[in-house]
């Protein structure tokens, strides 16, 4: 049979030597202690094989769930959700569920993926605010939340991301070697909340800022249509130190940003880490392999992944399981663009 024919439980059962009750099983995700861990590989990596796609009207019809998740976020950087979605596709992979991207600033909830029609969503990981209407919708919907990264729902299940102690402990050695540290910011400095977390870059910076004696200098590289953050921020930091003068470090809202202020200092003949020091934070896979390598805060991409993706799949079997949350710890990670 040619993948362009439409493919069959029955067919993969045949093809299987199995019966169609233990691929439909498999399928439609409901195989745990039922099958075989070695028989529902089998089965999945035949129907990948022979090109069999689920009819989500009927498994929706038959009670089901339609097997999609809305991965919410707040832009699209390819750098950082590839090493997200990566995370995600090492959970995911195994199992009959699939992942799709939306961002919540430009679309309603009821029109994401499979919930525009009359097939609903089975849940949402949110890396990014959700606005309290669209997040009381979902709930009145009885659609399962995750929230995730840096600014979590604490009201809803969440995996929060503590940046703080390696924020800290990063700027500190900055500021030990150095007389002026500039923060190379996407927006002014401003508090910003959700729920109950706040974006602790710049509050870590001031505080080291106000510790150590040293003057703030804000570096404000905002988004700008057309441009990438790393092009945005290789050109404000040229003007900034035109202007200025140069700062002997500088630590960067994320790790994009740093490349860019990498770029930058390197046009100007400013050497990194010998006249300049400088600290990203993210940790995408991109800051490891530039010269010299650059420091960042290392996130967690995989145990977000793991444990978000655990929370999810106990609320869908279980919609009255206590509320689950975990907060995990990022890590400095020490390069030569940081050497004192």
């Amino acid at each position: 049979m040619s993948k362009s024919q439409s493919v069959s439980m029955t067919d993969i059962a045949r093809h299987l030597n199995i019966s169609q009750a233990t691929v439909s099983y498999v399928l439609s995700g409901r195989a745990s202690g039922s099958v075989s861990e070695v028989t529902r590989k089998r089965v999945m990596e035949a129907a990948q094989e022979m090109g069999y796609r689920r009819n989500r009207a009927a498994q929706a019809l038959a009670g089901h769930g339609s097997h999609i998740i809305e991965f919410c976020v707040t832009g699209f950087y390819p750098s950082y959700y590839g090493q997200i979605l990566e995370a995600f596709d090492v959970e995911l992979r195994s199992t009959p569920y699939e992942l799709h991207i939306v961002n919540p600033v430009f679309s309603n909830e009821k029109e994401w993926g499979f919930s525009k029609g009359d097939w609903p969503i089975d849940g949402v990981i949110a890396d990014t605010p959700l606005p309290e209407d669209m997040l009381a919708s979902l709930k009145q919907r009885g659609t399962p939340v995750v929230s995730v990264g840096l600014f979590t729902h604490t009201e809803t299940d969440h995996v929060f991301v503590d940046m703080t102690p390696a924020l800290l402990e990063g700027i500190r050695q900055l500021a030990a070697h150095s007389r002026r540290v500039a923060f190379v910011s996407m927006w002014e400095p401003h508090p910003v909340t959700v729920g109950y977390r706040q974006d602790s870059r710049y509050p870590a910076y001031s505080q080291v800022m106000r510790e150590t004696g040293l003057k703030e200098e804000m570096i404000i590289a905002h988004e700008s249509e057309g441009l990438s953050q790393r092009a945005v921020a290789h050109q404000t930091v040229r003007d900034y130190i035109a202007q200025n003068g140069s700062p002997d470090a500088f630590f960067c809202f994320n790790d994009e940003r740093a490349i860019g202020t990498l770029a930058a200092l390197r046009d100007m003949g400013i050497r990194v880490p010998q006249d300049a020091r400088l600290l990203g934070c993210d940790g995408i896979e991109d800051s490891a392999y530039h010269s010299p390598a650059i420091s960042t805060i290392q996130y967690p991409f995989a145990e977000v992944a793991r444990l978000s993706w655990q929370f999810l799949l106990n609320r869908i079997k279980n919609p009255d399981v206590p509320l689950q949350s975990a907060t995990l710890t990022a890590q400095l990670v020490q390069r030569a663009s940081s050497a004192p």
